[in-house]
């Protein structure tokens, strides 16, 4: 998250990195409307092409939210340090957030 957020009468910008989008993984849409929900605050859910638009859209403060991976989100901090991580997704039938990789 970019310490920079909007005022509950405007509306955040949530970037998502490519990977993010793969049919298994979380439902970003559901999770955009249970925010808005609890926020009582509009979020405009943005795909990005590649990671570093997403990166660079929440460094330079176009974008509020973001769900990215470990690695953009190292990348993110590194150029930013205000980028502050709050939320892990967690796959369905799973209890942790575990990740692998060969």
């Amino acid at each position: 998250m970019n310490s920079s957020s909007p005022s509950s009468s405007q509306t955040m910008k949530m970037v998502v990195a490519p990977a993010s989008d793969h049919p298994e993984g979380i439902d970003l849409n559901s999770l955009v409307l249970f925010l808005q929900d609890k926020l009582n605050i509009s979020i405009d859910l943005y795909r990005c092409s590649n990671y570093e638009e997403a990166i660079n859209a929440l460094t330079d403060g176009s974008a509020q939210l973001g769900w990215l991976g470990p690695l953009a989100y190292k990348e993110a901090v590194a150029k930013d340090g205000g980028i502050e991580a709050f939320a892990v997704g967690v796959k369905k039938g799973r209890s942790t957030p575990n990740y692998n990789s060969l």
